[in-house]
């Protein structure tokens, strides 16, 4: 049994840090956003990266 939940623990520590990633890279390519275009495409990025986080 102890097997059984380690091996689960791993699994969702591995899910929640590709998640936490995903989410870095995202704020990341926003404020690229920001720096090159101006607010527009931020905003509309905002608005995506908010249904992600959602969902």
């Amino acid at each position: 049994m102890k097997r059984r939940v380690s091996a689960l623990t791993k699994h969702v520590a591995g899910t929640v840090d590709l998640a936490s990633a995903g989410l870095g890279f995202a704020l990341v390519g926003i404020v690229i956003a920001t720096l090159a275009f101006g607010l527009a495409p931020s905003a509309l990025a905002l608005g995506l990266l908010a249904l992600l986080v959602v969902d």
